[in-house]
């Protein structure tokens, strides 16, 4: 295990300090990525706040190669903070909870998070940067492609394939073989039987796109 520098400042960001030291991590301290907000941020973390990731932080100097996670949930903001801290030469590590279970031939990338009691099953890809939050099921052979986020409770059935930066809400279920496509979202609770093109919003039971009135509606 290792020192372990905290990219985010919020709510998940606390869950993820606590997850790491479950895993046995020392956490160095959190960064705030936007440097025009370090002085509004009301802290109620364990571990400090470095800085920011502007270049002349004199954190950075002192931390170069040190592993990092980046513990924000908006899709993007976590791609781009990302991007930013490999540029810096941070270096990207799995974390991964105790209670989370890896099943046989699964991978997990450097950068993803695999929280508390999720299961990646067997032969299923979670790639860099994903965060597969508590409780979810990522069944076998699925593939999350890289700054996917997987909430709480969502149960993704066999061979289901989620582009990046797609976004799979609290509770949603995706049958088998389902395909969903870059930036989609699927909202919470809703339950996907049919293939999801990139950049679209579905809801429901079952899932349509969101600028489509549900049945029974006017």
């Amino acid at each position: 295990m290792s020192a372990l520098i905290i990219v985010g400042t919020g709510d998940h960001a606390r869950v993820i300090s606590e997850m790491a030291r479950a895993s046995g991590h020392d956490v160095i301290g959190h960064i705030e990525p936007d440097a025009s907000r370090l002085d509004q941020i009301a802290w109620r973390g364990d571990s400090p706040i470095l800085g920011s990731l502007d270049s002349d932080e004199p954190w950075i100097n002192a931390h170069r190669g040190s592993p990092f996670v980046v513990a924000i949930g908006a899709n993007e903001v976590r791609r781009r903070t990302y991007e930013r801290c490999l540029e810096l030469d941070l270096l990207p590590i799995a974390l991964i909870h105790p209670t989370a279970a890896i099943l046989g031939t699964a991978s997990v990338a450097a950068g993803a998070q695999v929280c508390a009691m999720a299961m990646v099953g067997v032969s299923a890809r979670v790639e860099a940067n994903v965060i597969v939050n508590s409780m979810a099921s990522v069944d076998h052979d699925v593939v999350v492609a890289a700054h996917a986020f997987i909430g709480p409770g969502v149960r993704l059935a066999g061979r289901v394939q989620v582009g990046a930066g797609s976004h799979i809400g609290i509770g949603a279920v995706v049958r088998e073989g389902t395909m969903i496509g870059s930036d989609a979202f699927v909202a919470a609770g809703a339950v996907v039987i049919a293939d999801v093109p990139s950049g679209v919003r579905v809801a429901g039971v079952p899932a349509r796109p969101m600028d489509r009135p549900m049945e029974g509606s006017e």
